[in-house]
């Protein structure tokens, strides 16, 4: 849940509305995203984050976003009283580890050295319940709350001039924050296009050898099928060279076919028992052929298939179709 917090009775505070956003770590997963929408319209970032646990991924995601509207971020560190069971000196050491820490995580995600205010809400707040405002400064638990720098910084910052300054900078900060979103959406477009480029390349070559290699194995068959219609033209040849001229003349002339029958027969027989059918071995030649080829068709199908159904693996992307479009791929053959 949002909530406005406009506070009249402090003159720092006259002129300034607070924005309380939902933690990051909230049950709900819209409350990031409504945290989100409202950073374009703030004048000062108060990035709040626990002494008990600084900085988690979901706190640093979110910082690394605000750092693209250009905005005044200050990054208070809550909850250090509990940290003063943590050793001596009231956890001192401790609480340095945490301010270095959180120090050091921020510059890295702002890209500059930020502002880190180290404080005790609670102790600020029990100090101003139980004692007068003239003397707050003077108590122990007041100073240890450091809840005075957190206010002279804000009362430093939120001038007329500043506040001024970031309105003007705002439209800009947001401008630039889109254009680098924009940036990064076509940077990372462009290298899955270049990719896909690529991909597309590789298979076209592919393609290429695959063409190339069955029309080689094309051209083979043909040269079979080719020497075996040869033979059978040279046997013919010889058939009819062995015939006597009025053996042709009958044959051709009268339609007499006996003896052509029968010296037919001594050919093909003369021939040690191999299948001297033409029929025959142009037929198992072409089914010779269509298996190879349907073989290899399949092969290099599975491959390409394979091949596609690991990019959107790669680059996040969806596939139309899916991989079990192969067996489909197999049917087909």
């Amino acid at each position: 849940m949002v909530t406005l917090h406009r506070i009249s009775t402090l003159p720092l505070l006259q002129d300034v509305t607070f924005i309380d956003t939902p933690g990051t770590n909230a049950v709900l997963t819209n409350h990031t995203s409504k945290t989100v929408q409202l950073l374009p319209s703030a004048d000062l970032i108060l990035f709040v984050t626990s002494a008990d646990r600084p900085f988690p991924d979901s706190e640093k995601q979110l910082l690394k976003s605000i750092q693209s509207y250009r905005k005044n971020i200050v990054v208070v560190i809550n909850k250090m009283d509990i940290l003063d069971m943590s050793g001596g000196n009231h956890g001192e050491d401790t609480k340095q580890k945490v301010v270095r820490f959180v120090t050091e995580n921020a510059a890295d995600l702002l890209g500059v050295n930020p502002i880190v205010i180290p404080i005790s809400a609670r102790d600020g707040l029990a100090c101003k319940l139980i004692t007068k405002s003239s003397k707050e400064e003077e108590t122990t638990l007041w100073k240890r709350s450091n809840f005075k720098s957190l206010e002279s910084y804000l009362q430093t910052t939120l001038t007329t001039q500043s506040k001024i300054q970031s309105k003007l900078l705002n439209p800009i900060g947001v401008a630039e924050g889109m254009l680098a979103e924009c940036y990064h959406h076509l940077s990372t477009q462009k290298k899955e296009l270049q990719i896909d480029v690529a991909t597309l390349n590789l298979l076209e070559s592919t393609m290429s050898g695959w063409t190339t290699e069955m029309m080689q194995s094309v051209d083979e068959y043909k040269e079979d099928m080719v020497g075996v219609l040869k033979k059978e033209g040279g046997r013919c040849q010889g058939l009819v060279e062995r015939m006597s001229y009025w053996d042709q003349w009958s044959w051709f002339v009268l339609s007499s076919g006996e003896k052509f029958e029968r010296e037919w027969n001594v050919v093909r027989s003369g021939s040690g028992g191999e299948d001297n059918h033409v029929e025959g071995k142009l037929g198992a030649i072409v089914r010779e052929s269509f298996d190879s080829i349907a073989t290899k068709a399949r092969t290099q199908g599975q491959a390409v298939i394979e091949y596609l159904g690991k990019r959107p693996a790669i680059t996040n992307q969806s596939l139309i179709g899916s991989v079990t479009a192969a067996s489909k791929f197999e049917d087909i053959f």
